[in-house]
């Protein structure tokens, strides 16, 4: 059974319908990436998802139960977790004060779930006391991994996490990601670096114009020849 099953959503803004349709399943412990071209509803769909957008149709099922419309504060309740491509860290903060919000809503041991979070994170660890809006991309990144990362979710969702850093930073966000995965966290990401993505990821979805496309096994997908010449060219 799906940890996560979405199931033939609609939805958009306004009149404009963005999504037609889209259907995805994550498997527990599962790391599944959603590929394709720009303004093909990715982002969109994972706004659905997590109740930042309504859906128009469809149902959205998260442990088997009904969540689609709910709140996103009642989806981090349930042990969703959502990083935005933008706007992921309040950069007029510290980095103690940023990963200490989670647990303002939802009530867990801080001082304990920092320990561990810094065992993880190392580099954030003599940074405390620095405001967030003079990391580096990779250090916030870095950041807003650790902040969804610190109420123990059973799912996270990424949006497009290496955009707008240097390869090198990406290469090392991606080995970040995987070890997240590896160590028992569920992950549904959007990004751009498809090829990438599709090396470590068990499941792929390549939506377009706001439908499904293709799906399969990430390494499939990556030797997929339609993939390859469709959505993959300039990945790298």
């Amino acid at each position: 059974m799906a940890l996560l099953d979405v199931q033939n959503i609609n939805a958009g803004y306004g009149e404009t319908e963005i999504l037609h349709s889209v259907s995805i399943q994550v498997n527990e412990g599962n790391l599944v990436a959603i590929i394709g071209p720009n303004g093909s509803g990715k982002s969109t769909l994972l706004k659905v998802i997590v109740g930042l957008l309504e859906a128009k149709k469809g149902n959205i099922e998260f442990m088997a139960d009904s969540i689609t419309n709910s709140s996103p504060q009642k989806i981090v309740e349930l042990g969703i977790s959502y990083v935005p491509q933008a706007e992921n860290v309040f950069t007029n903060m510290t980095i103690k004060e940023n990963l200490e919000i989670p647990s303002l809503v939802l009530k867990f041991n801080f001082k304990k779930r920092l320990e561990e979070i810094l065992e993880l994170f190392p580099i954030l660890d003599t940074k405390m006391n620095t405001k967030a809006g003079t990391l580096s991309g990779g250090q916030r990144q870095t950041l807003a991994f650790a902040k969804a990362l610190i109420s123990k979710p059973s799912l996270m969702i990424l949006d497009e996490p290496s955009a707008g850093l240097s390869p090198i930073m990406a290469d090392s966000t991606f080995e970040t990601i995987e070890s997240i995965n590896k160590s028992g966290v569920t992950i549904l990401i959007v990004e751009q670096n498809a090829k990438k993505i599709l090396s470590i990821a068990d499941r792929g979805y390549v939506l377009a114009t706001g439908e499904n496309k293709i799906d399969d096994t990430g390494l499939n997908l990556l030797t997929n020849p339609d993939v390859g010449m469709l959505y993959l060219g300039g990945s790298n």
